[in-house]
C-alpha cells in the first residue's frame, strides 16, 4: 500500500549526537518519498545506526505505517512474532508463511517454534510487515544471519517492495540491487561524521 503523502520520512538539517561524546553525525535536510529506496553505507562507527534510530524516533509523520528492523531482534520481539503467528487462523497463517517464503524462509521452523534462527525471524517479521501494508521499511543490516541464497531472495523481495525503503547494509550487491540512491557517511577530523546524499 502506498502513502498518499508527499514523503513518508523527513529530518531537518542537524547534528545528531553520539551519546555524550560531544560530537555526532552532521546531516543535511532530507526526505524519503513514497516509493523511494534509499541505501545508507559507510564504515563502521560513522553513525549509520545512530541516524536510522533518529529517523525512526522523530522523522516519520504520524499515520505512516512504518516498520523498523534493528540489527538484532530482542528475545521479547522474537517471542511476540512467533506468538502472533501461532494465533492466526489457518488461512492467515498460510498467507504469512507464503510471504515469508519469498525471502527463502523455512516454514517448518516456525511451526515447531524451537531454535528459530535470527535470519528466519527476520524473514517472518518482513512477511508481517508486507501483510500489514507497511508504507516504509527501515532495515539495519537485514542480510545478517542469512546465507547466500536467502540474501538473493531478500534482494528480490525488497526490490519489488512497492513502498519506501531505507536500508543500512555493508552488502554492496544488496545495496545496488534494491536502492535507487545511495547515501554515505564519512568520518571528519574532529571525531564526528557527516552524511552525504547522492
Amino acid at each position: 500500500m502506498r502513502s498518499k503523502r508527499n514523503a513518508v520520512a523527513h529530518l531537518p538539517a542537524q547534528t545528531i549526537p553520539f551519546g555524550d561524546a560531544g560530537y555526532g553525525i552532521e546531516i543535511p535536510e532530507f526526505f524519503v518519498g513514497l516509493d523511494e529506496h534509499r541505501a545508507l553505507v559507510g564504515a563502521n562507527g560513522t553513525g549509520k545506526s545512530t541516524l536510522i534510530k533518529a529517523l525512526v524516533a522523530r522523522g516519520i509523520p504520524e499515520g505512516v505505517k512504518a516498520v523498523y528492523f534493528p540489527q538484532e531482534l530482542s528475545p521479547e520481539e522474537a517471542k511476540a512474532l512467533l506468538l502472533r503467528l501461532q494465533n492466526l487462523d489457518r488461512a492467515e497463517r498460510g498467507s504469512v508463511l507464503s510471504l515469508a517464503a519469498q525471502p527463502n524462509a523455512e516454514p517448518e521452523s516456525y511451526r515447531t517454534g524451537i531454535a528459530v534462527s535470527p535470519g528466519e525471524l527476520r524473514k517472518l517479521a518482513l512477511a508481517f510487515a508486507a501483510l500489514d501494508g507497511a508504507e516504509l521499511l527501515v532495515l539495519d543490516e537485514p542480510a545478517n544471519h542469512l546465507d547466500v541464497h536467502a540474501v538473493e531472495a531478500l534482494e528480490r523481495f525488497l526490490a519489488s517492495f512497492a513502498g519506501a525503503l531505507v536500508l543500512v547494509s555493508h552488502d554492496r550487491h544488496l545495496v545496488e540491487a534494491v536502492s535507487s540512491a545511495i547515501w554515505r557517511t564519512e568520518a571528519l577530523s574532529d571525531g564526528g561524521t557527516r552524511l552525504l546524499l547522492s
